[in-house]
């Protein structure tokens, strides 16, 4: 945990963000479930990439879903 100092305010810092996520990571931060993730990639609607065997979603890639489900709300 690191504190900051804030306009005379002590103020801790946990948000921290991970440049990319893990199939699972990304479910528990987006809020969504293993099948509807899966689904989301194969409608080419959230990119993805691989590191070897493994897959990872971009905070980015995340960021851009959020943003384009919020613009199909309006």
């Amino acid at each position: 945990m690191q504190l900051d100092i804030l306009e005379g305010y002590i103020v801790s810092t946990f948000t921290q963000h991970k440049l990319c996520y893990t199939i699972a990571e990304a479910e528990y931060e987006l809020g969504i479930s293993h099948a509807k993730l899966y689904e989301l990639i194969q409608k080419h609607k959230l990119k993805t990439y691989m590191v070897g065997r493994r897959r990872y979603i971009s905070l980015g890639a995340m960021n851009d879903f959020i943003s384009a489900r919020e613009a199909e709300a309006i």
